[in-house]
């Protein structure tokens, strides 16, 4: 158990913000076949080593996407359900050798960040996760994400954040960023002519071809918000993972627990299909809400960490 709380502002700068100011002139940036990200790297830096033609696609899409009305539907709206995981979503990325904000930049992309979020393709959760992706196995022989009756895992912060993540370090170390998000999005069947002739230099579906470029003008907008005029506010709102034990419980035995309502655990834990919980389920609770937490139960939850 442990508080999910950090500052999700830690990546801007001002250097960022100057550098970024680059893509509106004409610069001289050099043309690079190894677009893989190095440790400590900023994504002015990445896009800026791209090919002019990415760049140009980029920055245009750049700023249709500044407008006001644009800003706050795609970007500021949905970045305050981002706000309280900020700390799950910085740990994945660090954990996996991700650049900052890859996570909250795909999340806000693909369903702006809604865990209820389906395609048209039956894509679920955050990530828009397929049920075949959730189902493959793993090397320990077990699917990447649990969906059954009870649980749909493409809907968790926590499960799902953590096996996208660990798919996209792979795939970012193996071919590049550009090359890991199209992955994402369109499978690996044409991984072997993106690493031939260069992702941004092959004709792909019309999905694809835009995905990598709007997942990462995202990114550039999420390193720093200031100087794309976006207003990025937190909700205030403070959570805490929690797993339940050996048995299993319903989730107003659980509210009891915890001391707060079945709406608001259902409303944090939408991977919930039923109101009976299975054991060893790790949940997503609020801190800060209400003020009179079960004490008795936050001290024995504390004592068994």
């Amino acid at each position: 158990m442990g508080i999910y709380r950090k500052n999700p502002f830690r990546y801007i700068t001002v250097a960022a913000a100057a550098a970024a100011a680059l893509l509106f002139s004409e610069p001289a940036f050099h043309e690079s076949q190894s677009h893989a990200p190095e440790e400590g790297y900023r994504i002015v830096e990445y896009v800026s080593s791209l090919p002019k033609g990415a760049q140009k696609r980029i920055v245009r899409e750049l700023k249709e996407l500044k407008k006001p009305w644009r800003l706050e539907g795609e970007i500021e709206i949905p970045w305050k359900r981002t706000a309280p995981y900020a700390f799950i979503l910085e740990e994945a990325e660090e954990r996996y050798g991700l650049p900052p904000n890859t996570l909250t930049a795909l999340g806000l992309y693909e369903s702006n960040f809604s865990p209820l979020a389906v395609s048209s393709e039956d894509a679920v959760g955050y990530y828009q996760i397929t049920e075949e992706w959730a189902k493959t196995e793993k090397g320990d022989n077990k699917p990447r994400l649990k969906i059954n009756d009870q649980i749909d895992e493409r809907r968790c912060i926590l499960e799902s954040t953590e096996e996208v993540a660990k798919e996209l370090g792979k795939n970012c170390k193996k071919y590049g960023l550009d090359i890991a998000l199209a992955i994402h999005n369109g499978g690996e069947g044409h991984v072997p002519k993106w690493t031939e002739k260069g992702y941004w230099n092959t004709n792909k579906p019309e999905e694809t071809s835009k995905f990598a470029q709007r997942v990462l003008l995202r990114m550039l907008i999420l390193s720093s918000p200031e100087f794309y005029g976006a207003n990025l506010k937190e909700s205030g709102l403070e959570i805490w993972q929690y797993e339940t034990g050996k048995k299993w419980e319903t989730i107003h035995s659980l509210g009891k627990k915890l001391g707060i309502s079945p709406k608001k655990i259902k409303e944090l834990n939408p991977k919930l299909l039923t109101d009976q919980i299975p054991p060893k389920t790790k949940i997503i609770y609020p801190l800060n809400e209400p003020e009179n937490l079960n004490e008795e139960f936050l001290l024995s939850a504390l004592k068994s960490q």
